[in-house]
């Protein structure tokens, strides 16, 4: 993951289930008193723990993030409630077709989950998971998703961690970026 907002204290972070002792791996955007920013490992939990994430890395991802919903759909059974919201332009601007799913909270933390699908593709652009309350809780934005990825390891490297050493987090060039579970 790389946050282009420069405002926010990280430039980049990466995980790897069973890999680095199963760690979040990440470099901030600024070292401590001056000092170029290195890489730190902490727990999955610990930006949870924190208040610096709602929920762990491990939850991320449009896989997770869809079977989230479907456990959700296959626990409420019949009292799952599925709505077309109508076709529009989505905010990835791709035209979507917009589907709406409701759940008792017993099923869900986030009982209500909103879906963009890509009319051309199929394939899924925006995901919103609601509380009970309709507090929005998560937008995950899905853009230019490849199914045909051949992903290596070094997709899962840090800028810090790649050859050239020419990227910096602070303002480099990213690497480029590919969706995966």
């Amino acid at each position: 993951m790389l946050w282009l907002d420069p405002d926010v204290k990280y430039g980049e972070s990466t995980y790897v289930a069973g890999r680095y002792d199963n760690q979040v791996r990440f470099v901030p955007r600024h070292g401590l008193f001056g000092l170029p920013p290195g890489i730190t490992s902490v727990s999955t939990q610990t930006p949870v723990w924190w208040g610096e994430a709602r929920y762990p890395v491990t939850d991320f991802g449009l896989k997770r993030t869809m079977d989230f919903a479907m456990s959700a759909i296959d626990a409420a059974g019949k009292e799952a409630r599925v709505r077309y919201l109508g076709r529009g332009v989505g905010v990835t601007g791709a035209e979507v077709d917009r589907i709406r799913v409701t759940v008792p909270a017993r099923c869900s933390p986030t009982p209500i989950t909103e879906l963009e699908f890509d009319v051309r593709t199929h394939l899924p652009a925006v995901t919103r998971l609601y509380s009970e309350s309709g507090r929005l809780e998560a937008v995950y934005t899905y853009r230019n998703i490849d199914t045909s990825v051949t992903l290596t390891d070094e997709d899962f490297l840090l800028n810090a961690e790649r050859e050239p050493r020419t990227a910096s987090v602070a303002g480099g060039a990213a690497p480029t970026a590919h969706t995966a579970d």
